[in-house]
């Protein structure tokens, strides 16, 4: 894997095309958040042999998580982006928004409600 500005760059393409249906949606899609300029999203590992499964490095820039940085795994299923990603929180955090166990629990994040286009 490629280092390119401090951050982890994602794994290279497959040889099986059919893998790289949901691998190339993803890279297109982490290169419009790092275009944008986040800096507080870094992907800190994602395997060759996984490239479905990812870690990242959320460091928010403000308060009241900005003295905090929380590592979170996504694991993008094979039919991604028509099933859903699952986010689950690894560094403890108090928000509304995620439960105990780590999950991100907002509704359109559920089977029934996910879109292809969120």
């Amino acid at each position: 894997m490629k280092k390119k500005n401090d951050q982890t760059e994602p794994p290279p393409p497959s040889k099986n095309p059919l893998e790289n249906l949901p691998l190339v949606r993803i890279q297109k899609e982490l290169w419009e958040v790092r275009s944008r300029g986040l800096s507080s999203f870094r992907v800190a590992r994602a395997k060759d042999t996984e490239p479905l499964f990812w870690q990242i490095l959320l460091v928010p820039d403000h308060p009241p998580y900005d003295q905090g940085a929380f590592r979170v795994q996504i694991e993008f299923p094979f039919e991604y982006p028509f099933k859903h990603p699952i986010f689950t929180f690894m560094t403890k955090i108090y928000h509304p928004n995620i439960d105990e166990k780590g999950q991100v629990c907002i509704p359109y994040m559920k089977p029934e409600n996910w879109r292809s286009t969120i």
